[in-house]
């Protein structure tokens, strides 16, 4: 992959041809993290709307427009403990003869 280090700003498409290798095994390697955020053309298709991305599955518009369709409910929050709850102890034991807690 010398074409990188001579053209760091080069585009997935144009690392496929100068290198002869796929684009979908390039995609796959950069989903895979196989390439450092140093090269910020190095992107793969959103699985949704095939815009370009560069980490995850989807993008920021596709994940906004899930959570207004599906929206997470509230979730519910556990009670206080009340000072008077017990808690567990765990005893350590060792190989020394002694037992101290």
């Amino acid at each position: 992959m010398d074409h990188l280090w001579r053209y760091p700003n080069s585009t997935t498409e144009e690392l496929s041809q100068a290198a002869d290798v796929e684009i979908t095994e390039l995609y796959q390697f950069i989903k895979e993290g196989k390439f450092s955020f140093t090269y910020p053309k190095l992107t793969f298709p959103c699985e949704c709307c095939r815009q370009p991305i560069r980490q995850g599955r989807i993008c920021s518009s596709c994940t906004g427009s899930f959570k207004e369709a599906f929206p997470v409910p509230a979730a519910t929050v556990p009670a206080a403990r009340t000072s008077g709850t017990r808690t567990s102890h765990k005893t350590l034991f060792t190989s020394r003869g002694s037992s101290r807690r």
